[in-house]
């Protein structure tokens, strides 16, 4: 997760597996998709939260885990296949896109510090960009 960057990713989303996420290791953000977590942990920081209708609720608990002293750890020998984006239309969906941004707003308004509203702008629109482009290119 960059907050920075107005930016929520998976680890090595829409790479091949080479290797290269073997170690076990401490992570910022776990997807949804692949989440466990104790019921201890989801008493104390809440469930997600339904007001971002879909899209960065994972981030939005693993931020509030990570506050309240969890720390969220990445293990690689949990293996899952999950068909990206198939309940919003695609990758590329106009629907998508649109309630990825919203959502992502919304937690950055939440999370990210007042300096960063100078550089988020600047890649969502980067990332709006390229978005039409592959649209406009097939």
């Amino acid at each position: 997760m960059k907050l920075r960057q107005g930016l929520t990713a998976h680890r090595g989303i829409r790479e091949r597996d080479t290797g290269q996420y073997n170690e076990i290791e401490y992570t910022g953000y776990i997807t949804g998709c692949a989440m466990l977590a104790t019921r201890e942990c989801l008493e104390r920081v809440g469930l997600l939260d339904p007001s971002y209708y879909i899209y960065a609720e994972d981030a939005d608990l693993s931020l509030r885990a990570r506050l309240a002293g969890y720390k969220l750890l990445f293990v690689p020998e949990g293996k899952m296949w999950h068909k990206v984006s198939s309940s919003t239309g695609g990758e590329f969906s106009w629907f998508k896109q649109k309630n990825k941004i919203k959502s992502n707003l919304r937690l950055f308004i939440r999370y990210a510090r007042p300096i960063y509203w100078f550089t988020i702008p600047w890649f969502v629109l980067g990332r709006v960009i390229r978005f039409a482009f592959r649209k406009i290119t097939g």
